[in-house]
């Protein structure tokens, strides 16, 4: 059998195992998507169904992306009244509740 004959048979059949190769990649490759989705979908039913036995349903509204979406919150920051306290009016807060204590000790 000549080698030039050969050539083009073993080019038919690297191509043919190619395309085989590559279909099973492919379909390994959406089968592991599917389990990924499978598995973070249980994993978040599993969740919202422990947080809900735990936490009351209005409490878990922060989690609703949808809700949060739909409302707007409307507010302003305004200073205090009250000034921020100071080192050293905090150092001497800490000395006074300190000393309160060893006196009744």
């Amino acid at each position: 059998v000549p080698v030039e004959s050969l050539k083009g048979d073993l080019k038919v059949l690297e191509d043919t195992r190619f395309q085989f190769v590559r279909d099973e990649f492919q379909s390994a490759e959406r089968k592991f998507e599917a389990l990924c989705d499978f598995i973070a979908n249980e994993l978040d039913a599993a969740l919202q169904h422990s947080l809900r036995r735990l936490v009351p349903e209005r409490a878990l509204a922060f989690l609703r992306r949808e809700e949060l979406r739909q409302k707007q919150v409307h507010f302003e920051i305004a200073p205090s009244a009250a000034g921020y306290p100071t080192a050293s009016s905090l150092v001497q807060d800490m000395q006074m509740r300190r000393d309160h204590r060893e006196t009744l000790a």
